[in-house]
């Protein structure tokens, strides 16, 4: 694990450098804020120690340049400084900074186990495997195309054979023919003139 250690006193650069290196990390440091810089793109630390007040920029301000440049955003920073007022930490915090650490709250000894937990939060992040792809330099990665699955078809069903016997029709009720019925004599009355008199066929002698 490589760690790039920020500060402009040389006093506490190389304790907290001995620490380090005493807990199995390699170290790298820098003692202001442009050399911060240069060595965060050539060395790609895995984690930046960054004190607040150097002599040419403050610790805010490489922040700023670190979290912008695409060949260092994705490398996680924690200010180390005994700077907090005029809204530092907020403005650390707000510009990407993992942790802001008071130096004179923590013991070197337990400057490793805090470097260790910080990488750890950091790469627990989603999404920063994609970014790291797109680190480098500016080479764009390739977009891999995901081939969209063949839909599952049934196979074809044989044709099943049909009958060619056509369906019998329904019988057919015979219709009821009604009887006939006689017509009706209705009774009339005779006239005179068809009424025969007793006299009437009888041959006169």
């Amino acid at each position: 694990m490589l760690v790039l250690l920020v500060d402009d006193e040389q006093s506490l650069l190389d304790i907290f450098s001995q620490t380090l290196i005493a807990g199995g990390m390699q170290v790298v440091t820098a003692n202001n804020g442009k050399d911060a810089f240069d060595k965060a793109k050539t060395q790609k630390p895995d984690i930046i120690l960054l004190d607040q007040v150097l002599p040419d920029m403050n610790g805010n301000q490489v922040l700023s340049l670190i979290k912008k440049d695409p060949d260092t955003k994705n490398i996680p920073v924690a200010m180390l400084s005994n700077f907090t007022q005029n809204g530092l930490v907020d403005e650390a915090i707000n510009a990407g900074a993992l942790d802001y650490i008071l130096k004179y709250q923590i013991e070197p000894k337990d400057l490793i186990a805090k470097v260790n937990d910080l990488i750890r939060e950091h790469e627990s992040k989603p999404g920063l495997a994609d970014d790291r792809m797109n680190v480098g330099g500016g080479a764009s990665t390739a977009s891999s195309t995901t081939t969209p699955s063949p839909i599952a078809t049934e196979p074809p069903q044989a044709p099943t054979e049909q009958s060619t016997a056509q369906p019998e029709p329904p019988l057919q009720q015979p219709e009821q023919q009604s009887a006939e019925q006689p017509a009706e004599i209705q009774p009339r009355t005779l006239t005179p003139s068809e009424i025969p008199t007793q006299t009437e066929g009888v041959k006169t002698i």
